[in-house]
């Protein structure tokens, strides 16, 4: 239970300064976290104006609505948390660490890489979890197309090395 939804509700909440201080600094990353609220509510209406326009009803629009929005957040937040409870339970470990973390495949699939949590534990720093060919990981992907466009720099990856030191 504390692994999956409670670590939200039990946390102590600490300043956004101490760990992300140039986040702070910057007026449009401000704005938007000044504006969560519109765009949770957006992200709600959006998907029921789309049903609604689409079939031209209110019941479309509250499909929309539940379905397009609620339901979707519900569930993107439950695959989300299944990283810390289910990859700490099932799954395979591939690396030494102090943590019981593991990876698990669905996991991983279902959340475009976060799922090889194992592989995150030993190199927490490294923009790439999925250290092996078999590893499907297309946050990396995403990652090292932004770098290739130039929006994205010092990215860092564990060497041949580190990761052989660290196998198990």
């Amino acid at each position: 239970w504390h692994s999956h939804i409670a670590w939200i509700v039990n946390v102590d909440w600490q300043p956004p300064y101490k760990y992300a201080p140039d986040l702070i600094k910057d007026k449009l990353i401000r704005r938007i976290d000044n504006l969560y609220v519109f765009w949770v509510l957006l992200s709600l209406l959006i998907p029921g104006f789309l049903g609604g326009v689409l079939t031209g009803s209110v019941s479309g629009f509250l499909g929309g609505l539940i379905w397009g929005g609620a339901f979707r957040i519900f569930m993107v937040r439950q695959i989300t948390f299944c990283v810390n409870s289910v990859c700490h339970l099932w799954g395979n470990e591939l690396f030494t660490t102090s943590d019981m973390s593991k990876n698990n495949p669905i996991i991983a699939i279902l959340t475009l890489g976060e799922g090889w949590h194992n592989n995150h534990h030993a190199f927490p720093n490294s923009a790439r979890f999925g250290h092996h060919w078999w590893q499907l990981d297309l946050g990396w992907l995403f990652i090292l197309l932004l770098k290739r466009l130039g929006l994205a720099w010092n990215v860092k990856l564990p060497s041949s090395d580190q990761l052989q030191l660290r196998s198990i």
